[in-house]
């Protein structure tokens, strides 16, 4: 039997640091929004749409954190969407914040760094220009940036995302596999 030189748990780490790089030191769940946040500003260069969405991500970021601490359910896309409701920014950076945070915390939970419940099955995929561009959905003229991406939209990906999902697993799974396929 080989020697271990490298842990397993050092190695787990690692990955979910890289993943969801830590910006606080005690809140983890902290970060996957953070990270998610971050996702979304990445992909604002229209200086317009950045700075609007600027103007409120501290309060949709405190929002989530608190609400995801406080609720006794089990996450979701739908349930998180409920709990943003208020906030009056597109559709398409709502969407990404909340699926990358249920993304980050997916992960998160898999390396035993958090223990928060997730129904997987009914989390969408976090849509972006790779799964727009990806062979499954082949949607590239699409931009989840654009405020034309609304719910509309946004249910029409999600329907050609869970015809190929055959086992009904759940967008994130879709995300994962199909991420890197464009």
């Amino acid at each position: 039997m080989e020697k271990e030189i490298i842990k397993r748990e050092t190695m787990e780490r690692f990955l979910s640091e890289c993943a969801v790089p830590k910006k606080t030191k005690n809140d983890r769940l902290y970060d996957c929004i953070w990270r998610a946040h971050r996702d979304v500003m990445v992909a604002r260069r229209r200086q317009d749409i950045f700075v609007e969405y600027y103007k409120v991500h501290k309060d949709i970021i405190e929002k989530l954190h608190t609400f995801i601490r406080n609720t006794t359910k089990a996450l979701t896309s739908n349930l998180l969407f409920d709990a943003l409701s208020i906030f009056d920014v597109e559709f398409g950076a709502k969407q990404k914040i909340i699926n990358m945070t249920l993304k980050y915390i997916v992960i998160l939970n898999t390396y035993g760094e958090l223990n928060i419940p997730v129904l997987e099955e009914e989390c969408d995929c976090p849509i972006d220009s790779r799964i727009l561009s990806c062979k499954k959905v082949n949607r590239p003229y699409i931009k989840w940036t654009s405020p034309k991406f609304d719910k509309e939209v946004y249910e029409e990906i999600k329907e050609i995302i869970s015809k190929d999902d055959i086992g009904g697993e759940s967008g994130l799974k879709f995300d994962f596999e199909n991420w890197n396929n464009s």
